[in-house]
């Protein structure tokens, strides 16, 4: 299940005029669909008793009800590893309302309650038992690994892609105090170009906020030993 936290952190929403503020959003990045499913499917719903323990906390319970959960875990894992955003495989996880900022004379500034939007999935995130979503994590191996074959490259192997996923998003700055964005076009940007410059499943998870980045980092570097993953240390 370490699949399930390196993609459980992003998400956008649709573009709208910075002028008008009603409500102003991020630009979206681009969408990692989830894949067709094949005329006589390979993967079952993974067995519940498997994954109920790994954390008490009732949000994570109603995560462990969308369909397709494997096939889901695969497609948003291959996004993410290529740096692209897995919106539309986890959209059962997006947040509730939208991308809010706060105009002062110095600037524009994301809300604080922007970042509080991702409270609940940083909070689930942080409650996984980590020996117990290893274990899950080497039950669900085969039926993951067979899920990503279907969308990746001969070869490619899904352990390595979820290093990658993880090794992405531990690069993520913890941004301490306040972010500037910019108009662009119809959508805001950063104005710090080093924060525009990351990829959109970067952008996704720094839209968190520093306390939730903070957090959802923490549980993915214990995961990453638990599952013996050779991440660059930084």
């Amino acid at each position: 299940m370490g699949g399930l936290v390196a993609g459980a952190v992003w998400w956008s929403q649709p573009g709208s005029s910075p002028a008008a503020l009603s409500p102003p959003v991020m630009a979206p990045p681009p969408v990692a669909a989830v894949p067709q499913a094949p005329v006589a499917p390979i993967h079952t719903r993974p067995p519940l008793e498997l994954l109920e323990s790994l954390s008490s906390d009732p949000e994570y319970a109603r995560w462990l009800q969308a369909s397709g959960l494997v096939d889901r875990i695969a497609a948003a894992v291959a996004a993410v590893s290529e740096g692209h955003s897995p919106r539309e495989p986890l959209s059962f996880l997006a947040p509730q309302g939208s991308f809010k900022v706060e105009e002062r004379k110095t600037g524009t500034f994301i809300s604080a309650a922007s970042y509080a939007r991702y409270d609940t999935v940083a909070r689930v995130v942080s409650s996984l038992d980590v020996e117990a979503t290893g274990r899950a994590y080497s039950a669900l191996r085969p039926a993951l690994s067979a899920a990503y074959a279907i969308l990746a490259p001969p070869g490619a192997r899904f352990d390595q892609a979820l290093q990658r996923s993880i090794q992405t998003l531990l690069e993520v700055p913890v941004v301490r105090g306040d972010t500037e964005v910019v108009p662009r076009g119809a959508v805001w940007a950063y104005k710090d170009t080093s924060l525009e410059a990351l990829t959109p499943a970067q952008k996704h998870l720094l839209r968190m906020g520093p306390k939730n980045v903070a957090r959802v980092q923490e549980k993915l570097r214990a995961l990453s030993d638990a599952l013996d993953l050779k991440l660059a240390r930084r």
